[in-house]
């Protein structure tokens, strides 16, 4: 595993034993894994990647605000009315180790 993603694992998984904390950490990791590559990822392709177990637990700008405070830049771009794509244009972001 890459240093850079073995500290997001480390960040997402092992510092809160809180249930529902590790549950939104593991979706956020398991989202940042989708948009490492840089392409734009439609909402219906994140809920079936990141949420196909539960739905209704979807919380999708809840996870990108994450990344965000993570310091990974995310754009949005809406394609119709109630459709959106997003897609990570930062792959290294600064942090404190």
């Amino acid at each position: 595993m890459n240093i850079q993603y073995e500290h997001l694992y480390e960040h997402f998984y092992h510092l809160n034993k809180n249930k529902n904390m590790q549950e939104n950490q593991s979706q956020t990791f398991r989202l940042f894994l989708l948009m490492k590559d840089g392409i734009e990822h439609p909402v219906a392709e994140i809920l079936r990647k990141i949420y196909s177990d539960d739905p209704s637990k979807a919380r999708i700008s809840a996870r990108i605000k994450d990344l965000k405070s993570l310091g990974y830049e995310i754009k949005s771009r809406k394609i119709s009315n109630s459709m959106w794509t997003y897609k990570m244009t930062t792959q290294n972001p600064v942090w404190n180790h």
